[in-house]
């Protein structure tokens, strides 16, 4: 069973589908990337960028690459930054 890497407290929880866009994070896994978002999320869904148009449940092995579409859960106050950060804006 895959290691646990992330969780939330309390019941405020905000979804939001991002295209990935950070050349940064192209080609790691979800377990890499998050120590350098500092910030307290779940990706659960994933659809690849090869246009494909199945959606797949993730762990923390998932490798991200650029133009995937992730679903990223997380607390308002953390979404923004996330999002910032995924989709290098």
């Amino acid at each position: 069973m895959p290691k646990r890497i992330g969780t939330f407290t309390g019941t405020d929880r905000t979804p939001r589908y991002i295209r990935d866009k950070n050349e940064a994070i192209h080609g790691k896994t979800i377990k890499e990337i998050r120590p350098l978002v500092n910030r307290n999320f779940v990706i659960s869904r994933i659809r690849h960028h090869d246009g494909q148009q199945e959606v797949e449940l993730v762990n923390s092995e998932t490798i991200l690459h650029i133009d995937d579409k992730i679903l990223v859960i997380s607390n308002p106050i953390d979404i923004e930054a996330i999002t910032v950060f995924l989709a290098n804006r």
